[in-house]
């Protein structure tokens, strides 16, 4: 294989490659595979599905694979589309990197359109924390704490914390005056007596 622009390994044990040919009607992704367990020569082919201009691939936590290819967005297993998000909302700026956040949505990073997170809805939410020269990225992690860490082209690593807004059920209906968090890391709350 000559000209390889994607690749990735999946929890189902095949290997996906991302093959140009000589014209985008020739692109495919092909399925290599399962994996065995002792090496071989040759993995057999167990795929070939036509693609077009393929953008990015990305191996989903949750199985299967993310395909960004002809501008659209779609979840993947095995050589059956599962699900498509639709057209890419960057407005065709190129795409440089993705991750999955800790549950399992897409994260997408672009050269000039910033950065790009799939939200439970199925919505792509373009990330407004980042400046106009933080637009250009270069990579995109998720921690186990799940800050999505963002390399730019030129405007350094920036941390990103997902907020999370979250009503304790103790304290639903009272007025809450004052908040503090001690040096043992506990929340201590202050409510108004009635």
């Amino acid at each position: 294989m000559d000209d390889c622009n994607g690749l990735l390994a999946e929890n189902s044990g095949l290997i996906w490659i991302g093959a140009r040919g000589e014209t985008a009607n020739q692109n495919k992704l092909i399925g290599l595979g399962p994996i065995p367990p002792t090496s071989v020569p040759a993995l057999p082919v167990a795929y070939e599905v036509p693609v077009g201009k393929l953008d990015f691939l990305l191996a989903s936590k949750t199985g299967g694979y993310w395909r960004l290819a002809n501008g659209q967005i779609s979840k993947c297993k095995l050589d059956r589309e599962e699900r498509n998000y639709g057209p890419y909302p960057w407005d065709g700026f190129p795409v440089t990197t993705a991750c999955e956040d800790q549950a399992g949505n897409l994260i997408v990073g672009t050269y000039g359109g910033g950065v790009y997170w799939l939200n439970s809805e199925g919505k792509f939410i373009p990330l407004s924390v980042l400046s106009k020269a933080s637009s250009y990225i270069w990579s995109l992690c998720m921690d186990n704490e799940g800050n999505l860490w963002v390399g730019t082209d030129g405007d350094g690593l920036i941390r990103v914390k997902q907020q999370v807004f979250e009503v304790l059920d103790e304290t639903r209906g009272l007025p809450i005056r004052c908040g503090s968090v001690s040096t043992t890391s506990v929340l201590i709350i202050g409510e108004m007596a009635s």
